[in-house]
């Protein structure tokens, strides 16, 4: 009877040892969902290397509406980097000033003026206003050379190196009604919003691309009051200016490049070239006093 008991024992010790490995395998196999690969490197557990996502943009039956992104839940609060309350970059995410952040007044109307606090943001430490209002020219000088300039031109009459090339002219910044504020398009509102967010005439045709993607608010205030002061420097005569903004106007005025003389008997030096020796004709063996027509039949 112990024999038997005993002989039994060791017969179901090989079988729970087998039984135990079938069984961790199959849990093994199981954590291996998704295609496995042979060649290197081996993948394991390849779900967890390669684990499902959702892209930006993209779309998915999962939510109603169809899209991966979603919408902020309500009464969410931007924060930017920093927990911050009182940190100053989180007005740039909130975007709670409607003046400074989209150009409209409380009503949703163009503003008619550039808002205080774009010239709070283009020139933060300015001593002044009059300081804070140069840097603002400065800077919308700058940015206007490089995004605008190229269909508007450097002067603002349309007339840019590109824009002479379309169907129909760039705007005019010169023309009225730019400079009028109490229509709609010469207000300083209405031309920061195209700057920013373009412009669509009622066919539905592009006009001017949005430039939002590289101009920040900021910098499109600043280049607001760059056509400023474009459009005064056409009206506004050396006559009617003080001692010291000509002065200033001076010292800003660029230097006057003059070309250097080219060299003598260049082509265009307007004087005659000096023909080399291998090119001079050949010394005359007239002699002396004798006429020049003297060997021509008469």
């Amino acid at each position: 009877m112990t024999n038997t008991r005993s002989r039994a024992i060791r017969v179901a010790k090989p079988g729970a040892i087998a039984l135990g490995m079938g069984l961790g395998s199959v849990l093994v196999l199981g954590g291996c969902r998704g295609e496995r690969s042979e060649e290197p490197p081996r993948q394991i557990f390849p779900d967890m290397d390669d684990s499902p996502k959702w892209k930006p943009q993209s779309g998915s039956d999962f939510f109603v509406d169809g899209r991966i992104m979603r919408p902020n839940v309500a009464g969410t609060v931007a924060w930017g980097r920093s927990t911050d309350p009182n940190d100053p970059r989180r007005a740039a995410m909130l975007k709670e000033d409607d003046a400074f952040y989209h150009g409209t007044d409380g009503a949703g109307a163009p503003v008619a003026y550039i808002p205080a606090g774009a010239f709070e943001a283009i020139a933060p430490g300015a001593a002044d206003s009059q300081a804070a209002i140069t840097a603002a020219i400065t800077r919308g000088r700058q940015r206007f050379d490089i995004y605008c300039s190229a269909c508007h031109g450097y002067q603002g009459n349309g007339k840019g190196e590109v824009g002479v090339r379309w169907s129909s002219l760039p705007a005019n910044f010169h023309d009225e009604k730019f400079k009028d504020r109490s229509v709609e398009t010469g207000t300083d509102g209405h031309i920061f919003q195209v700057i920013r967010n373009g412009l669509i005439d009622q066919t539905g045709a592009v006009k001017m691309p949005p430039y939002g993607h590289a101009v920040n608010e900021a910098d499109a205030w600043a280049i607001v009051a760059y056509v400023r002061t474009l459009q005064a420097s056409w009206t506004i005569s050396l006559e009617g200016m003080s001692q010291e903004q000509r002065s200033e106007l001076e010292r800003s005025r660029p230097p006057e490049v003059i070309p250097a003389a080219p060299a003598a008997g260049s082509p265009s030096s307007g004087a005659p070239a000096t023909p080399s020796p291998a090119s001079a004709p050949p010394a005359s063996t007239t002699p002396a006093g004798t006429p020049a027509n003297a060997g021509e039949r008469q």
